[in-house]
């Protein structure tokens, strides 16, 4: 757990890296994590589930993102404390080399440089690194909330007029670049380590795991884990929308499955689009029946957190679920996404018939173009893949199994750690009419039109803040509600 947490690699796995006995899985066993202590949540044994999941919901945070970023708009009109701080910190470490950048892929954040009345673009290459929050404090703001936090407060003294109180608020801005860089620099050297320690993967059969897991895909089918014939066993009902967990579905229903991140946020936000009839969290595309928690956070059966969606055609279509889908996170990132890390965390389209495989396909390169436009986007193209479920039905039997009880619709039960590590872009997927196959745009055209994607479309971190209800749409002239 302590070295999943230096790693950044998952804040799920950190929380409940458990198997269905109560035990740890052995990822990350026996490896040299330098001054990193282990945490209460690392212990060996376990008595129970009910007691290793009570450990768990206080595992601590995982802080991510703290940047290697130049905060331009706060300290716009002191170039030369600027240049002060950048000479004490002493050259820049060089990027790691290309298969070494599964946690560390650059990109490109655009910040306004303010000069006098004018405002114009500056851009600075950062990188991202996963750092551990320590669980008696909350966790950090960030490098880029705190170049937005001071620069509204030197923005705010400089309207005011006060000389002494713009002088203030620069020194602030000042002072706060030093100690996030401080702690990217920081951050940075632990990966370069553990980086290091990857390199000796032919010698040492847990970092030659890790290594694979990371750095490359899923591992081979002829090594996955053999899972188990049983299924996991669910609630009947859903526990927001109250309808059936597992089918057969009623009828005119469509069935689709998507992985983008941790399946907590992402099957809280399927759940709430008006039109859908059930969700269920689960694996996907892998080669391991039925795997539990643990085994798909080891690497080991190919799976990818997921989420299945039952949906009403004459309410929902697939075109605004497609929507949510690529908005509501970064479809760039590879095997991760935020601060969790792995093959398990890969971004996925999963289609059952020839539509829905077009549209998925359409989509997909209508928002690579519109990411490229924004210049957004941590990777530089979408990576995320597009299978057929009739591909699964050989090995392991089925594209989707069900994820522990526990795990289903996780974010809305009472005590719920409140986690969310998905990165949107904010950037819309374009108009139906401009990528969608002619002979599909009739059957197919969105439901939910331009007034909801302005209400509801998702923001970082946004999930996590918005009620557990569905949304009602079109809302009633009476519904004074925030859902």
């Amino acid at each position: 757990s302590a070295f999943r947490s230096c790693m950044g690699v998952s804040h799920c796995c950190v929380q409940r890296d458990l198997l269905q006995n109560g035990t740890e899985t052995e990822t990350g066993a026996g490896l040299d994590l330098g001054d990193e202590k282990p945490t209460a949540q690392s212990s060996s044994s376990f008595t129970s589930p009910p007691a290793a999941a009570a450990a768990a919901r206080e595992a601590p945070a995982c802080e991510y993102q703290l940047a290697e970023q130049l905060p331009l708009s706060a300290a716009a009109g002191n170039q030369d404390q600027l240049e002060e701080v950048r000479e004490e910190e002493g050259p820049q470490q060089q990027p790691p080399a290309p298969d070494e950048q599964s946690d560390a892929q650059d990109f490109v954040v655009k910040a306004p440089t303010s000069k006098g009345d004018k405002v114009k673009s500056s851009t600075k290459v950062v990188k991202t690194r996963s750092a551990k929050a320590k669980a008696s404090k909350p966790a950090a703001e960030g490098a880029n909330g705190a170049i937005a936090r001071v620069a509204s407060m030197t923005e705010a003294a400089r309207q005011s007029g006060n000389a002494a109180a713009v002088e203030q608020a620069k020194e602030q801005a000042l002072t706060e670049i030093k100690e996030h860089r401080r702690k990217a620099k920081e951050i940075n050297d632990r990966m370069a380590k553990v980086m290091e320690d990857a390199k000796k993967a032919p010698i040492m059969p847990e970092l030659a795991m890790l290594k694979e897991q990371f750095f490359a895909g899923p591992t081979d089918p002829s090594q996955a884990l053999p899972g188990r014939p049983k299924k996991m066993k669910v609630a009947k009902t859903h526990y927001t929308l109250q309808s059936n967990m597992e089918g057969p579905w009623p009828e005119g229903m469509k069935v689709v499955v998507f992985a983008n991140g941790c399946f907590w946020g992402s099957e809280k936000g399927a759940w709430r689009l008006p039109g859908v009839y059930s969700t269920a969290a689960g694996y996907a595309a892998g080669w391991t029946p039925n795997p539990n928690y643990g085994e798909a956070c080891s690497g080991r059966t190919g799976c990818t957190e997921a989420v299945q969606v039952v949906y009403d055609p004459l309410r929902i279509s697939l075109a605004d679920i497609l929507r949510w889908f690529w908005q509501s996170h970064d479809p760039t990132q590879g095997n991760g996404q935020g601060g969790d890390r792995g093959t398990q965390y890969r971004s996925g389209l999963y289609y059952f018939d020839q539509d829905q495989k077009a549209l998925m396909e359409a989509s997909r390169n209508a928002y690579r173009l519109a990411l490229r436009k924004a210049g957004k986007g941590q990777g530089s193209t979408i990576t995320t893949e597009i299978k057929a479920a009739a591909e699964f039905k050989k090995l392991p039997g089925n594209i989707f199994y069900y994820a522990e009880d526990d795990h289903q619709q996780y974010l809305a039960k009472p005590g719920a750690r409140q986690y969310c590590g998905a990165e949107p872009q904010g950037v819309a997927l374009p108009a139906f009419s401009s990528w969608a196959p002619a002979h599909l745009q009739k059957e197919h055209a969105p439901r939910l039109g331009e007034a909801f994607w302005e209400r509801y479309s998702p923001t970082e971190g946004c999930i996590l803040a918005l009620p557990n209800e569905q949304i009602r749409w079109p809302p009633s002239e009476n519904d004074g509600s925030s859902l």
